[in-house]
């Protein structure tokens, strides 16, 4: 007979075939269950904090608002693109978006490494719709656009929606037109 039975961890419960078999051999055997054990208490633990972390943070991809994809012209006649991956502010400054949080209106996006300013930072970028400011439909603010860090964007909440004339430390959102459809 060579069934074994391993209980999870910690305490162990021989096989008939180690209690019959030599010192070394059970050992070995030992050795064997304790670390098939450990790994898959491992490979548990960790699938389950990947699971949570992937669902942290929301998806790029069909979370991006209708509202703000699109090429826009702001109040002072600067072009800006929008997808789901990317933010094009003229052509030369690009910010890479890494994640949109919808429910609270932001998006985070590292700067692209070819930017003049602030390479490989982080952003963060607030956004409000325009309600009554045709043709103006949308207005957004750069809440951080050196942070050190993703996390440090993310953090980073001075925008003021509920009063976009002043609402983006203490200067107006800047607002955007559609220029194509």
């Amino acid at each position: 007979m060579q069934t074994r039975k391993i209980a999870l961890f910690g305490s162990r419960v021989a096989s008939p075939l180690e209690r019959c078999s030599s010192g070394s051999q059970a050992r070995s055997r030992k050795f064997e269950h304790s670390t098939a054990v450990a790994l898959l208490a491992v490979a548990i633990a960790t699938s389950g904090c990947a699971a949570t972390s992937r669902a942290a943070t929301p998806p790029i991809g069909p979370t991006a608002p209708a509202l703000v994809v699109g090429t826009f012209e702001d109040d002072h006649g600067g072009r800006h693109t929008v997808s789901a991956t990317e933010w094009w502010q003229g052509s030369r400054t690009r910010y890479q978006i890494v994640m949109w949080d919808t429910a609270h209106r932001f998006l985070i996006a590292q700067n692209d490494a070819t930017n003049q300013y602030d390479a490989g930072k982080w952003t963060r970028i607030d956004w409000v719709p325009l309600v009554g400011m045709e043709p103006y439909e949308w207005a957004f603010c750069f809440s951080a656009y050196n942070a050190a860090s993703r996390s440090a964007a993310e953090g980073t909440t001075i925008a003021r929606p509920d009063n976009p004339k002043v609402g983006c430390n203490g200067y107006p959102f800047s607002r955007l037109r559609r220029v194509e459809r």
